[in-house]
């Protein structure tokens, strides 16, 4: 059992007000109802359940959680407007929110053309026009009124919820990696999430210049909006065993086109590192391709290393200006949430 603690925690003075975990795709729903238990009774602000395909399902296991934790929020990080209709999604994100009393954030994102066009056969469309007006959409159907919605890419007609939603509000995150999706997150969303793999610098010279420009076109202040940023995280006494398991996370995660390519650059690093790791998930070799995943990789891209190497790495995210982090942990996730118990005796 791990002693509750306060909504925050600090490290060197400096207050993290909230703290989240990522349940890891690899946990087996038993697992992952555990997981979510002990992060409810260590105090964390979140739990959050990723919906990478083709893993188990976000939407049904955080129905679970909701019914097995008491205090917790709730997220999904993140589901799609392309294999969920916003209809859909306004109702499981309505249901899940009434099942957890309140405690429910539904996280968006535009997801991967692989996944979506490639693999599914579904038209994207104009990404940024979809992710906008489904979020339009999505809270005209929790206001509870009859909605005839008209856009460019969403059409829904004489939608109405057949209950009434516990919250009308449910705050919408959006998933944002590059500059377009950032500013329409700092217009439209309540939050923003971060990929994995992102630098304090990234975050801090790309991602929140960007989310300013989006934020002051819609007359929006930096406290109304909640940053979070997924944060690939190894904790052990042996830090050079910690980054080691780290590297493949990471290595996955800047081998996507779309997202590592830019994040590279924008932390000051040679996208071409990214080649021989991309080489090798193509041969479908993903043990080769940590040997490519540098150390600098790893202390520039994740928190990894001894308890006190973490608590520098958290204080270099809190400075870039994320306000929630989201750990991913690599290493034993009750090892993690004890951690995460402790930061703030």
């Amino acid at each position: 059992n791990f002693k509750k603690e306060k909504s925050f925690i600090t490290i060197r003075g400096v207050k993290l007000e909230k703290l989240g975990i990522c349940i890891p795709d690899e946990l087996n729903a038993h697992e992952i109802l555990k997981l979510a238990t002990l992060a409810d009774e260590a105090g964390l602000h979140s739990v959050w359940k990723t919906e990478d395909y083709y893993f188990r399902d976000g939407i049904s296991l955080l129905s679970a959680v909701a019914v097995h934790t008491k205090n917790v929020k709730i997220g999904v990080d993140v589901i799609n407007p392309y294999t969920r209709n916003p209809a859909l999604i306004a109702m499981s994100a309505a249901t899940i929110d009434e099942v957890s009393n309140g405690r429910f954030i539904l996280g968006m994102g535009s997801s991967t053309e692989v996944w979506i066009e490639e693999q599914m056969g579904i038209r994207l469309g104009k990404r940024l026009t979809v992710l906008k007006e489904t979020v339009e959409a999505i809270r005209k159907i929790l206001s509870g009124d009859l909605v005839n919605f008209e856009g460019k890419e969403v059409k829904l007609r004489n939608i109405r919820l057949g209950f009434k939603p516990y919250r009308k509000n449910i705050p919408i995150y959006l998933a944002a990696v590059g500059p377009k999706m950032l500013q329409l997150a700092g217009g439209v969303a309540d939050g923003v999430i971060l990929t994995a793999a992102s630098s304090p610098k990234y975050i801090r010279d790309f991602a929140m210049e960007n989310l300013k420009i989006g934020m002051e076109k819609s007359g929006k202040k930096i406290e109304q909006i909640d940053i979070c940023c997924n944060i690939i995280f190894s904790l052990s006494e042996d830090s050079k065993k910690a980054k080691e398991l780290a590297k493949m996370m990471t290595g996955l995660c800047l081998s996507i086109p779309e997202y590592g390519d830019l994040i590279m650059e924008k932390s000051g690093m040679d996208k071409d590192l990214l080649i021989p790791i991309r080489q090798c998930l193509k041969k479908g070799d993903v043990h080769l391709m940590r040997r490519y995943v540098t150390d600098e990789m790893i202390d520039i891209f994740t928190i990894s290393g001894t308890k006190k190497e973490c608590e520098d790495k958290f204080f270099e995210y809190k400075k870039a200006g994320i306000k929630t982090p989201l750990l991913m942990p690599v290493s034993d996730y009750k090892e993690v949430i004890g951690f995460c118990a402790t930061l703030n005796p």
